[in-house]
């Protein structure tokens, strides 16, 4: 009997599906489900459109997806005409952990941010994620020094929106 190989390959039309339920168990896995405010459809939408606000990357076996990788384009002010990719998710289902799927789609990540000219490529980890963090230390990765980000969302944002309307 032959080892299951598993690929890593750009998400193609089709596996939008598959990625989503991969997402509704990445939140499942932080505790977030009650964040999730999409579909299939949407993902589709930000991921394959002529003009894209998204990629990802996805690890295949057997014609099943069994991680992904999502990232965007952002800018570096300090250093115009210089990229960084943010990398908004990296998931492998829980029973595929531990043989290399995870290391394989960040490296391919990374191979994507050198291939596109990136300063860096950064993501957040939500911070009770041990694993995840001991995960991303083996590869290299360190807290960033200066920078903690923030956010408006929901009502805050809208209540800033507001003060600019008038």
């Amino acid at each position: 009997m032959s080892a299951v190989v598993v690929a890593v390959r750009p998400a193609r039309p089709g596996d939008e599906a598959q990625i989503w339920g991969l997402i509704q168990g990445l939140a499942a896995s932080e505790g977030l489900e009650h964040e999730l405010d999409g579909n299939p459809e949407a993902l589709a939408r930000a991921v394959f459109a002529p003009a894209p606000i998204a990629f990802s990357l996805v690890a295949e076996e057997g014609g099943a997806l069994v991680g992904y990788a999502m990232g965007y384009p952002t800018f570096d002010s300090y250093t115009p005409g210089a990229s960084v990719l943010f990398l908004s998710d990296l998931f492998v289902c829980s029973a595929r952990r531990g043989a290399g799927i995870g290391r394989a789609l960040l490296a391919a990540m990374a191979r994507l941010a050198v291939a596109r000219g990136a300063l860096r490529l950064e993501w957040d980890v939500i911070r009770h994620n041990t694993a995840a963090l001991a995960f991303y230390r083996r590869a290299g990765a360190e807290d960033d020094p200066v920078w903690c980000r923030q956010r408006l969302a929901g009502p805050a944002l809208a209540a800033l929106a507001e003060e600019a309307a008038r």
